[in-house]
């Protein structure tokens, strides 16, 4: 009994190999390549007859590159830039040779000039170099000048 099994079960394991090495090396799709190319041989080419049409590319250029809007700017151009503000005036230039003394009398202190080298007692409200006198203190005339609704300030040391 032992051995029909063992033939048996040899038997069976002999058909699962067969089995197995067919469908490994039979590709299923060899029946349908067959069949497509037997339909593609079947099909035969046609010649189609393509005249080119008999447009005049040179005279469709030139009536395009004649039309006079064809050259204006698709896009404004920017505008110019802004010019530059206005520089404020140096007012060391303006009070140049201008200097304060300690001398004062009151409420005016003595400013001494290029032209006046012997001073003047100016008081707030007085004009020195184009420069009005807004303050007195003890250590410094602070002098201001109004420009473009600005206030421009400066100080002269009192030596």
């Amino acid at each position: 009994m032992e051995g029909i099994a063992l033939k048996v079960g040899a038997v069976i394991l002999v058909a699962i190999v067969v089995a197995l090495g067919y469908f490994l090396m039979a590709n299923p799709l060899d029946a349908r390549r067959l069949q497509l190319a037997a339909e593609l041989a079947e099909i035969k080419p046609i010649e189609v007859d393509f005249h080119p049409p008999d447009w005049d590319f040179e005279a469709w250029e030139r009536s395009i590159a004649e039309k006079p809007a064809l050259w204006e700017e698709l896009v404004e151009p920017p505008p110019p830039p802004k010019p530059p503000p206005p520089k404020p005036p140096n007012l060391g230039k303006m009070i140049a040779g201008v200097s304060a003394s300690r001398q004062q009398i009151g409420k005016k202190a003595k400013i001494i000039t290029k032209n006046d080298p012997r001073g003047a007692f100016m008081a707030v409200g007085d004009v020195v170099g184009g420069l009005t006198i807004k303050e007195i203190t003890k250590t410094e005339v602070i002098l201001v000048l109004k420009w473009q609704g600005k206030e421009l300030t400066t100080s002269l040391p009192r030596n």
